[in-house]
């Protein structure tokens, strides 16, 4: 029986079309749309199932608009930021959400998140908001990395087969860094829990990257064969 996925977008062309309001191509030259990308996402929240990668993308995306000292207090310029880098972070790393008993460093390191996210948003929520050159680096960065984790692999279902050489590569990519983990380079003895624990996290994100990329199944089906997952390193 085929799985029913519920979005809050009606067809994959509306989400690439937020994804080019909030990443516009590089040879855009038309008018600043991110703030009509954010409020397309707020209005998706209204319907439920917004992935936290397109939440955290749109409320990054509004802190750096509400960088404006001309109308805005300095003050409330590095709440907007720390509320939206903490929001980013910890729907990512939050064992209470995700339910396995692990350390936020732990499920960052999971993630490919760096740690100097999670140190951050560790000050910024029980210590002063760090000040705007530190805030404004760490907004730049998140999209970045949810670009590279989330966006670069959003493909359009009507063009699949026109994939270019480099979405293809970006997919293959992050599914190779999901399988990371299993691909048995320690030697070292794995604890039965801790073994568990990582297999749920590699199922997690490999589910999350062939949900937004429409020839995910079919690239993850060819990494699998490659020496290290499946077959062991030391097999010829």
């Amino acid at each position: 029986m085929a799985k029913v996925i519920f979005t809050a977008w009606k067809t994959k062309s509306q989400l690439l079309e937020v994804r080019d309001e909030f990443y516009p191509p590089s040879a855009y030259a038309g008018p600043d749309l991110r703030s009509h990308g954010c409020a397309v996402v707020e209005a998706w929240k209204l319907r439920g199932n917004v992935p936290h990668h397109v939440e955290a993308t749109a409320l990054l995306t509004d802190a750096i608009l509400h960088d404006d000292a001309q109308r805005n207090s300095i003050f409330s310029i590095r709440a907007t930021y720390s509320a939206a880098f903490c929001r980013f972070v910890t729907g990512l790393v939050d064992t209470k959400i995700h339910g396995v008993r692990r350390t936020m460093f732990q499920r960052a390191t999971d993630l490919g998140l760096p740690a100097s996210f999670v140190e951050l948003r560790h000050e910024a929520t029980h210590r002063e908001p760090p000040s705007l050159v530190v805030l404004r680096k760490a907004a730049q960065r998140s999209l970045e990395w949810l670009w590279d984790n989330y966006w670069a692999g959003v493909a359009d279902d009507s063009g699949a087969s026109a994939l270019t050489h480099d979405d293809s590569a970006s997919v293959r990519a992050a599914l190779c860094d999901a399988l990371q983990p299993l691909s048995g380079g320690s030697m070292d003895p794995v604890p039965k829990k801790r073994k568990r624990d990582q297999a749920v996290s590699v199922a997690m994100r490999l589910v999350s990257v062939c949900n937004v990329s429409a020839t995910g199944v079919r690239l993850l089906s060819s990494v699998l064969l490659e020496r290290g997952f499946l077959v062991p390193n030391g097999r010829e």
